[in-house]
């Protein structure tokens, strides 16, 4: 049940690297829900069940000018 939301930790570690365009980490993670901020791009990706309680998780991909920015896994 909680197989998205430990599998993203080597995904973060050993596969998204800032930098990576869009296509790249489309092609690798598919297509997020997104949201156009003023100088960014959020995609937001549903990760089920966290560890702990009845919260649900999500992993936030931020792109500026296309590239790869910062990635962030988070509790709800």
């Amino acid at each position: 049940m909680h197989m998205r939301w430990d599998m993203v930790d080597d995904l973060i570690a050993n596969h998204l690297h800032k930098g990576m365009n869009e296509n790249e980490v489309e092609t690798l993670i598919g297509k997020g829900v997104e949201t156009n901020l003023e100088n960014e791009r959020v995609a937001r990706y549903m990760l089920g069940p966290c560890r702990s309680g009845i919260d649900y998780g999500t992993l936030e991909v931020r792109f500026r000018q296309s590239k790869l920015t910062s990635v962030e896994k988070r509790c709800n």
